[in-house]
């Protein structure tokens, strides 16, 4: 959690490493993809609830600061914005995933980031002993996620670069 220190004695298992997107509607560059070149004149949407993101992929790609800057309180509504065609959308893959196959929205630039963090699954390891729903749920996450495994023994940061990269 970002937000939650999670007791000690709790354990994680890892679903997913984040990677950031640029995603907007089919519409938005016509089939053109965002460069630095034309970067500037791209509308963006950021998310105020993960102001790290748009800042350090501006910083990342050396693209320009756009003319056109608009925030978004939280990520559901900055993905609706970039389905309505308001701009392109810095963002977690992850959470796009059904958005992408679907067609509402489409990457506009073929650079991919690692952002960092990771999603993961903490758990009471005593409660998940007795409680077998605990066990089916992490697998299950983790296979449709596109991970294998059963939930680990592991302690828990959520940052890679906090635990040594694990």
């Amino acid at each position: 959690s970002r937000d939650l220190p999670m007791p000690p004695h709790f354990r994680r298992r890892d679903i997913v490493e984040e990677t950031l997107v640029c995603v907007g509607s089919p519409n938005l560059l016509s089939g053109r993809t965002i460069t630095r070149r034309n970067a500037g004149h791209v509308p963006f949407i950021v998310m105020a609830s993960r102001p790290d993101i748009f800042p350090r992929w501006l910083s990342e790609t050396r693209w320009p600061t756009p003319a056109t800057i608009s925030s978004v309180q939280r990520t559901y509504m900055a993905i609706r914005a970039a389905i309505a065609g308001l701009g392109a959308l810095v963002v977690p893959e992850v959470l796009i995933v059904e958005e992408i196959r679907s067609g509402l929205l489409v990457p506009v630039s073929p650079v991919t980031m690692a952002s960092g963090w990771r999603y993961a699954l903490f758990f009471d390891p005593d409660r998940a002993r007795y409680n077998p729903a605990m066990t089916i749920f992490g697998e299950w996450i983790g296979g449709e996620i596109g991970q294998e495994g059963s939930v680990p023994s592991s302690p828990s940061p959520t940052r890679p670069d906090e635990d040594g990269g694990r």
